[in-house]
Parts: structure tokens; C-alpha cells; sequence
């Protein structure tokens, strides 16, 4: 944009500007003003407003995208940050790269889904990929029109693909018990974290000896955005960590409570150690790190604790996602009286009277 003298008024005498402004299309605009060049500004000012293009809007998704991407890097956790990358790279650029933000509106979200859909192979459901992408764009577009940045408009509500979260299928104590025989004593140790004490894989793999308060029955773990919390854990979890120590205080360990075997630093790689255990089982339920958490909390609310009690335990910041577990004691709780009584008959006819 600018302000240029074009000469004099003939009429009033005052002086004649040429204002240029770009529009929100891209097309160019020259409006005449004539008053003075404060007063040209100020017009230029108000007119370039009044056309919902300041400098900023000049900017295209992938511009925004281009400081965004580094300012998640900074400020948000690394798992994060790669799933923002690779979505971004994968599908949402390729499509709206070249647009700018004021073309972002249900209608081309809606043409988004549309072509996300129909990439897929017939009858594949994506609707919780292409729902995270819509999440992760909103999203940016946020950031971008904080008043800080206003490289944009605030973005509409989205009509988001509907995705319900599957009940997960826990294991049983008793299936947990015949687990935990197939394992060494780290792997005990380590495993037994997310399941007698409810922590999250990358809570698990970071925890340090310095944050063990094992007299005390407690360990301070860091967790999403790095919060603190202490969490409680039972005197087996004490046993099984404090059997594991011995054998690092052997090995002249650093100040890691599961260093990687390879590296010495943080563990990378935990899913293959719980594979291999569940084989030798010969358990054909699914398993994964994070269902030890999950079955360890539907586990303490089957044995009546207070829900409020596992969000604390779990970390979660609302109790609204901590309500999954009772979904999940309740299925549990369905299936045990099925297997109880599934073998109960009743004979058929009639008492005498």
C-alpha cells in the first residue's frame, strides 16, 4: 500500500493523493483522496480495513504455516509437533497452501473433507485422521489471529467428521498377573509404572532417581506440557523398583531409573519387550503401553475408588476424560456376569403345588 501526490485539486484547491491498495483477491485498487497527506493516511488506513486487507492478510496458509510449524517446535511437546508436521506436509498444505485465510470457510472445508474421503480405499474409515487435521488447522488459524500476529481473521466454527473413541478392551488381574511372570526385572519395574501407577509412557522412560520417594510411597513424574504431579504408587511397585535398582547400582547406571540398554540414555523402543511377553502368554487380546495405564485405572475404579482420586492419579486436567474409565469397569463388569452364569441352566416345567 501506498500514498502518492498526484498534484492539485482544481475544484477546492487542496491537494489530490492516490491511494494504493491491494485487495483481498489480489486485484489492485487506486481511490483518489483530497486533503492532506495526514489525512491521506489516515484514509489509506481506514479504507485498506474496510476491505479486510491489512498487510498481514496479504499472507497465504503456507506463509503461516511457515511460522507456525517453528513456534510449535518451541513451545509444544515433541509429540505433538510431529503430528502437526506430518499433517501438515501430508495433507493440509498440498490442498490449501495457496489460499488465503478469508477463503477458509465451510464451504472449503467442506470440499477438504470431500477430497480426503475420497483419496481413501472403499469403505476405509479416516473420519479421526481427517478430524485431527481439521483440529490442527483450526487450530494455527487461532495462533495466526491472536492480536499479537493478526495474520488473520479468527476462523468459523467447523462442521468436524463425526468419531466416536472405542472403549478400550482391558485386561484382566488375573491376565496382568500371568503378563508380569514373562518379564525381567526391569521390564517389571518399568511396566509396572504405567500399570500399578497409572503413568504414561513418556512420564515412565524420563523418570530419574532423583524423583523416587520410595519411603514415602510416591514418585514426581513430569507430564503433558510439563506439568508436575506426584503421583502414589502400592508397595509391590516399591518391591519391583527397588529389585530393579540393585541391578543398575551394579551396572554403575546414570541417573536414569530405565536407561536405554543400548544408548544408556532415554528408552526409544518399549512396545517390542511387551509383544514378545504377551506371545509367550499366548493372550491374543491387544496390548500396548499405553492399555497398561488404561486397565491399571479401570482396575482401582472396579475396586470402588473415586474417580476423582484416578484423575489425580492419571494427570487429566478434566474430569470429563477421566470418565472413559467408567465406560470401560462397566463393559468389564457385563462381561463377568456373562461368564459366571453362562454355564447356569435352568431346567424347564413347573414346581408342584
Amino acid at each position: 500500500m501506498a500514498v502518492r501526490l498526484l498534484g492539485t485539486d482544481r475544484k477546492t484547491g487542496k491537494e489530490k493523493w492516490q491511494i494504493d491498495v491491494y485487495l483481498p483477491d489480489g486485484e489492485r485498487c487506486r481511490p483518489t483522496f483530497i486533503g492532506t497527506k495526514a489525512e491521506a493516511h489516515e484514509f489509506e488506513s481506514k479504507f485498506s480495513r474496510s476491505v479486510g486487507k491489512g498487510v498481514a492478510e496479504t499472507m497465504t496458509i503456507g506463509d503461516i504455516a511457515a511460522r507456525y510449524l517453528p513456534w510449535v517446535k518451541n513451545n509444544q511437546a515433541e509429540k505433538t509437533y510431529e503430528g502437526k508436521k506430518k499433517a501438515y506436509f501430508g495433507n493440509i498444505l498440498p490442498f490449501f497452501r495457496n489460499l488465503k485465510p478469508y477463503r477458509i470457510d465451510s464451504g472449503a472445508i467442506e470440499d477438504y473433507k470431500a477430497h480426503r474421503f475420497g483419496e481413501t480405499k472403499k469403505g476405509r474409515k479416516i473420519n479421526y485422521a481427517v478430524r485431527q487435521e481439521l483440529v490442527y488447522f483450526h487450530a494455527m488459524l487461532t495462533w495466526a489471529a491472536d492480536p499479537r500476529r493478526a495474520y488473520c481473521s479468527p476462523p468459523e466454527k467447523w462442521d468436524m467428521p463425526k468419531y466416536k473413541s472405542p472403549v478400550p478392551s482391558v485386561w484382566t488381574v488375573e491376565e496382568i498377573q500371568l503378563l508380569f511372570s514373562e518379564f525381567d526385572a526391569y521390564h517389571k519395574a518399568l511396566f509396572g509404572c504405567m500399570y500399578f501407577g497409572q503413568l504414561r509412557r513418556n512420564e515412565t522412560v524420563r523418570i530419574r532417581m532423583k524423583d523416587l520417594h520410595l519411603a514415602g510411597g510416591e514418585i514426581t513424574v513430569i507430564g503433558k506440557g510439563g506439568k508436575f504431579r506426584v503421583v502414589a504408587i502400592p508397595p509391590i511397585l516399591v518391591r519391583l523398583i527397588e529389585d530393579h535398582k540393585k541391578t543398575l547400582e551394579r551396572q554403575k547406571s546414570n541417573d536414569l531409573l530405565f536407561p536405554s540398554p543400548v544408548t544408556g540414555g532415554v528408552l526409544a523402543e518399549i512396545k517390542t519387550a511387551l509383544t514378545l511377553a504377551r506371545k509367550r502368554t499366548k493372550i491374543t487380546k491387544r496390548l500396548h503401553p499405553h492399555l497398561l495405564r488404561h486397565t491399571g485405572s479401570t482396575h482401582m475404579l472396579e475396586a470402588g475408588q473415586d474417580i476423582r482420586i484416578i484423575q489425580k492419579q492419571l494427570g487429566h486436567a478434566d474430569i470429563s476424560t477421566t470418565q472413559i474409565y467408567t465406560h470401560v469397569a462397566k463393559e468389564t463388569r457385563k462381561k463377568a456376569v456373562v461368564d459366571t452364569f453362562k454355564n447356569f441352566i435352568v431346567n424347564s416345567g413347573q414346581c408342584s403345588q
